[in-house]
C-alpha cells in the first residue's frame, strides 16, 4: 500500500516562502549590526574581528562604531600582524564607560583608510588611540582627544617602533611620547595642541616632515609647552634628529617655544622653527625658537641648517642659570651652530648663552645680530645689510657678491679674495689684506684686481698650450675676461693638452721629428734566433734520450 503525501508540493512551496519571509528581517537585522569584517566574514564588535583575524589579514570597518567601552579595547598580541582599514569610518568612545586607549599593540599594527578615532567624549578618561609596544604604522586619518586627559595620545613604549606617515592629530595634551629604548619616525602629518609639548622624546627619534603647532601660553595655563621637546626623562641617550626628506618639509611653530632640548642630544639639519604671539597676551609670552638647557641632564645640540625666528626674544637660548626650578638641575648645555638662519626682533640677540651653563659655539650661519662673542677663533665673519654671516656661510656670500655690493668684515683669519667692484669696510680692529691690498681698520675700499693677460698658446707635440685668460698679479686668481667678472675655478679647463707625435713613414707630420725605433726590442735579431734554435736543438736531444730510457 502506497503512502499518500500529507501536503501537496504547492503547500510545501508556500510554507518555505513564508519561512523565508519571516527570517529575512532577522538576517537583515544581523547584517546591519555588523561593524567590521575580515575577508568575507563579518563581526558585530571590533574586538571580535581582531580576535578572529589571522596574522597578515585586514580588518575593515563596515560602519561607524559608537559608544566603545573599556571592555571593547582591542589588543593585538605579540607575533600577530593586523591592518585596520578604517574605510572612512569613525570610532568614538562612550562618555561614561571608557577609560584608556582604543588599541594596545604588542604585534605589528597598520592603520589606514582615512578614518577618525575620537576619544574626546570620555573627557579625562579618553587618553587616545594607541598604546604601542610593538611596531605601529599610521598612514593617515584624524585623531582627537581633549587636554583634560593630562595624558599622552599615542605612547611608543620601550622596545616599540612607530612610523607616523600622515594624519591629523588635535586636542591632545601631548600627541606622541616616545620612551627611552623606543624608535620613532615622523615623516608627515599635522600635530596640533595647546597644552604640553605636542611631541616628547626620550628614545631615538627622526623627524623628516610634518607640521607641528602648539599655542600653549605660560600666562594662559602655566604649562610652558614647547611644541617639540627632547630629553624629558633625563637620560643622555635621548636623541632627536630633524632632517627634511625630498618628499617632506618640517614646520614647527609655538608660543612658548618651537623646539627644546632638555637633555641628551639633538641634531637639526633643516626645517622652519618659529615662535608666534598668544591670541590673548600677544608676543610678550613668546619665547625661543630653539632652547637648549641641561634641565634634566647634560644637553647638546648641533645645528647645520634650518631657519629659526622668534617673535619677541632671542631666537636661540643656550643654557639656563635659574635656580628656582626653572633651570632644572642646571647641567651644562652646549650647542654647535655650523649653519642656518637665525632671526630675532630688532634689539634682541639672535643667539644668547647663559653665563654659567650655556656654551654656544658658532662656526657658520646667518644672524640678525652680531654673534661675534660665540664665534670660534680663526673664522671669518662679515655683515651685509642687516645680517651677519659666519664661516662657510660667509665665504659663500663673498663668492656670490657682485660689482656694487658692500660688505663689512667683522673678523678674518688670513688673506681674503673678493670679486672686483665690491666695497669692503674693515671693522676687525686690525689691518686686513683683501686681494693683496692692505685695508686698515675703520677704512673702506672698493676692490680691484690687477689683471695680466696670458695669451692663447697652441699645444705642441710635447708641450701643453692654453686658452686666453687673465691672472691677477695681486691675489693670483684666474679670470676668463679682462673685466674680472668671470672667475676660473677649474684651471684645467683652460689648459690644452699636448697632442703627441703623429708619425707617417717614420716622420711626425706635425713637427717633422724623425721616429726613433728601439731595435733592441726586435725579435728578428739573428743572434737571438741562433740562440733560440740552439736551445731547442739541445732540448730535443734531451727529450729523445729520456724517451729511449723510459722504454
Amino acid at each position: 500500500m502506497k503512502c499518500k503525501p500529507i501536503l501537496s508540493k504547492c503547500c510545501i512551496t508556500v510554507l518555505l516562502l513564508v519561512a523565508f519571509l519571516f527570517t529575512m528581517p532577522l538576517l537583515a537585522s544581523a547584517s546591519e549590526n555588523n561593524v567590521a569584517k575580515v575577508g568575507s566574514k563579518e563581526y558585530t564588535t571590533l574586538k571580535d574581528a581582531f580576535d578572529n583575524a589571522l596574522s597578515g589579514e585586514t580588518v575593515t570597518l563596515l560602519k561607524n562604531i559608537e559608544d566603545l567601552t573599556t571592555d571593547g579595547i582591542v589588543t593585538i598580541p605579540e607575533g600577530k600582524a593586523i591592518t585596520l582599514d578604517m574605510a572612512g569610518k569613525t570610532i568614538t568612545v562612550d562618555s561614561k564607560s571608557f577609560k584608556g586607549r582604543v588599541f594596545i599593540n604588542k604585534g605589528t599594527f597598520l592603520i589606514t583608510g582615512n578614518g577618525t578615532i575620537d576619544t574626546s567624549l570620555a573627557g579625562a578618561n579618553g587618553w587616545g588611540p594607541v598604546d604601542n609596544y610593538g611596531t605601529l604604522t599610521i598612514e593617515n586619518g584624524t585623531y582627537k582627544a581633549v587636554k583634560d586627559t593630562e595624558s599622552v595620545g599615542i605612547w611608543n613604549r620601550e622596545g616599540g617602533t612607530a612610523y607616523f606617515k600622515g594624519g591629523v592629530y588635535e586636542g591632545f595634551p601631548t600627541v606622541i611620547r616616545a620612551a627611552l629604548g623606543a624608535n620613532t619616525t615622523i615623516s608627515g602629518g599635522t600635530y596640533l595642541n595647546d597644552a604640553f609639548p605636542a611631541i616628547e622624546n626620550d628614545g631615538e627619534m627622526l623627524i623628516t616632515g610634518g607640521t607641528f603647532k602648539n599655542v600653549s601660553c605660560s600666562s594662559c595655563d602655566s604649562r610652558w609647552g614647547y611644541t617639540i621637546r627632547n630629553g624629558v626623562g633625563g637620560d643622555e641617550k635621548s636623541h632627536l634628529v630633524f632632517e627634511e626628506s625630498s618628499q617632506g618639509a618640517i614646520s614647527v611653530t609655538g608660543v612658548q617655544g618651537a623646539v627644546a632640548n632638555s637633555g641628551g642630544s639633538m641634531e637639526i639639519k633643516s626645517g622652519s622653527y618659529k615662535t608666534v604671539g598668544c591670541s590673548v597676551h600677544g608676543t610678550k609670552t613668546a619665547h625661543y625658537a630653539l632652547y637648549v638647557a641641561g634641565e634634566n641632564c647634560d644637553s647638546k645640540a648641533i645645528v647645520t641648517g634650518g631657519t629659526f625666528e622668534s617673535a619677541s626674544k632671542t631666537a636661540v637660548m643656550i643654557g639656563n642659570d635659574n635656580t628656582n626650578g626653572d633651570g632644572g638641575i642646571n647641567a651644562d648645555a652646549t650647542t654647535e651652530i655650523k649653519g642656518g638662519t637665525f632671526i630675532a626682533p630688532k634689539g634682541q640677540a639672535a643667539v644668547t648663552g647663559a653665563e654659567k651653563t650655556g656654551n654656544p659655539e658658532i662656526t657658520g650661519g646667518a644672524f640678525s645680530s652680531d654673534p661675534g662673542e660665540f664665534v670660534k677663533e680663526n673664522k671669518i665673519e662679515i655683515k651685509q645689510g642687516n645680517k651677519y654671516y659666519v664661516g662657510a656661510t660667509a665665504s659663500k656670500i663673498i663668492e656670490n657678491l657682485k660689482e656694487g655690493d658692500e660688505i663689512i668684515i667683522i673678523a678674518a683669519e688670513g688673506d681674503l679674495s673678493v670679486p672686483e667692484g665690491v666695497k669692503v669696510k674693515n671693522e676687525t680692529g686690525n689691518t686686513i689684506i683683501v686681494n693683496g691690498q692692505e685695508i686698515e681698520n675703520g677704512m673702506d675700499q672698493t676692490i680691484e684686481h690687477i689683471l695680466v693677460k696670458v695669451p692663447a698658446k697652441e699645444p705642441t707635440c710635447t708641450e701643453n698650450g692654453n686658452k686666453e685668460y687673465y691672472i691677477c698679479s695681486v691675489c693670483g686668481e684666474w679670470f676668463a675676461s679682462p673685466d674680472g667678472r668671470e672667475r676660473i675655478e677649474d684651471h684645467d679647463s683652460v689648459i690644452l693638452k699636448a697632442k703627441g707625435h703623429r708619425y707617417e713613414n717614420g716622420v711626425c707630420e706635425i713637427c717633422g721629428k724623425k721616429e726613433v725605433k728601439d731595435e733592441s726590442a726586435e725579435t728578428g735579431d739573428p743572434i737571438m734566433i741562433g740562440l733560440v734554435i740552439g736551445i731547442m736543438g739541445v732540448s730535443g736531444v734531451g727529450i729523445a734520450s729520456l724517451r729511449r730510457k723510459s722504454r
